[in-house]
């Protein structure tokens, strides 16, 4: 155990030093967004830098992480020196905790891989004006949409401190492709446009530290306390962080009903050094056993819901000829006010070999709140237990 745990670490460090310099020499997406007006020809106020900033950061933040690998969770039995598995279950979707640990002095590794494309910001595609922009006293439409698309690999390790303590490191790698296809018009003309192309990020994003301790296992009503903590590793000029700390505790419950359908429960809050970025969380799954030890089906709702608005419209805005006047608004309709995030993911875990498992899962955004996606999102992993 201890062999693979040192070459499970020489894999990660050679993932990281291979995402390094790639990283270093690409694209700075929150500069080439602050300078898409001048693709036209055209000068902003700082505001509209402010408004791309902020539309980086959100981006970030919108890459869900995918839930500790435990599909196999095992107890050691002193009568017969062996470990005997506890659940029966692979668990629910990539994206449920579920409350059972892994066993003490288990290991369990998991990579997923997941595309996303960000395309809308509340339920409008992302760097469309809804108004004309004024300009020296004179109405233009200026668009600069970026096209936001994530390709993602995450690699995780679970250790079992203890038979009800598990440790977990997520770490999320990312190649970010952003064109920005930017167009300035008069009113009711063609005008001209203008594409930038070529743009990528490749490196490190926010990683996730995870620890489970599960607090009751003879009730029939299993259920875990955890904390999370998401460190700003990834870089906020190329869209790979969201620039700050955040932590909080969890709570997950399941229940297993009829050998084979089990309902899955997770709460929490995310406290962020920055207190306008707080936000709190829940999870709820199902989790049906259709081949029993071969195969499982699942589906989840997920909510996030943040605490405060995040920046003032004043501090995003510039003067626009609106339907009643000029006026000043967000530009891109960027408004930064508080959101709530609804998204439902489904999709199957099959068993392949020993503990060795596949899980095929999409998610995808039900409200048009904040920066999301249009489509169903895939998502992909394997993991073992050890």
């Amino acid at each position: 155990m201890q062999g693979m745990g040192r070459s499970f670490g020489v894999a990660v460090m050679a993932m990281l030093l291979a995402a390094g310099p790639a990283a270093a020499g690409s694209e700075n997406i929150r500069r080439n967004l602050r300078q898409a007006p001048g693709l036209v020809g055209l000068t902003l106020p700082p505001t509209y830098g402010n408004a791309t900033d902020q539309l980086t950061a959100y981006a970030a933040r919108a890459v869900p992480v995918p839930a500790s690998p435990s599909s196999f969770t095992y107890r050691f039995d002193p009568a017969t020196g062996t470990y005997q598995r506890t659940a029966e279950t692979f668990g629910a979707t990539l994206f449920v905790e579920r409350p059972e640990t892994i066993g003490r002095y288990v290991w369990s590794f998991g990579v997923s891989g997941q595309y996303l494309e960000l395309d809308e910001f509340d339920g409008r595609t992302v760097g469309t004006d809804p108004d004309p922009i004024l300009v020296g006293g004179s109405p233009l439409e200026f668009q600069a949409r970026p096209k936001i698309v994530y390709h993602v690999a995450t690699v995780q390790a679970t250790y079992g401190v203890l038979d009800d303590l598990d440790l977990n490191v997520a770490v999320p790698i990312a190649a970010l492709d952003a064109d920005i296809n930017a167009r300035r018009a008069a009113p009711g003309t063609q005008g001209f446009v203008n594409t930038q192309h070529g743009h990528v990020s490749v490196g490190l994003m926010d990683i996730l530290l995870r620890a489970k301790y599960q607090i009751t296992r003879h009730t029939g009503l299993p259920a875990a306390l955890g904390f999370v903590a998401r460190l700003p590793t990834g870089s906020t000029e190329k869209a790979l962080g969201a620039g700050d700390a955040e932590f909080g505790p969890y709570l997950y419950v399941s229940k297993l009903l009829w050998d084979r359908v089990e309902p899955q429960f997770n709460t929490g809050f995310n406290f962020n050094i920055d207190a306008h970025q707080s936000s709190a969380q829940w999870a709820a799954g199902l989790n049906v056993h259709a081949i029993k030890d071969r195969l499982a089906l699942g589906g989840s709702f997920h909510g996030r819901h943040e605490t405060h608005r995040r920046l003032a419209n004043s501090s995003v805005s510039g003067p626009h000829l609106t339907a009643s006047g000029p006026a000043l608004r967000p530009y891109e309709g960027l408004d930064f006010g508080r959101k709530d995030y609804l998204d439902f993911a489904g999709g199957a875990r099959v068993r392949v070999y020993k503990t060795l498992v596949l899980a095929l899962n999409a998610i995808k955004g039900l409200n048009d709140d904040g920066l999301r996606s249009s489509e169903w999102s895939p998502i992909g992993s394997i993991e073992a237990t050890f």
